[in-house]
């Protein structure tokens, strides 16, 4: 058995920061510099997410240089974001 089967179930082995926000800006359809502008390590012992979670919403001034400001006004998109924001 391997050492993932012993983590607590909807956890996942700690990830490294970049593997994390890559995953995320896939996911999401943005650049990872932008993610990583929202990324913050979680606490020691807590491995949700690999130890990562998305601590704010994403602004006009994050997306402005890539030419996405207008993701913030396509239906939905706010509400996915709001979803995996963690305070």
């Amino acid at each position: 058995m391997g050492s993932s089967e012993s983590t607590v179930p909807g956890t996942m082995p700690r990830t490294s920061k970049e593997e994390y926000i890559r995953h995320i800006a896939q996911s999401l359809n943005l650049p990872p510099e932008v993610i990583e502008k929202l990324v913050a390590p979680r606490a020691e012992r807590d491995d949700r997410d690999g130890g990562w979670k998305i601590i704010r919403m994403v602004t006009v001034a994050d997306l402005k240089p890539y030419g996405l400001e207008d993701r913030l006004a396509a239906p939905g998109w706010r509400t996915i974001l709001r979803s995996i924001i963690e305070d």
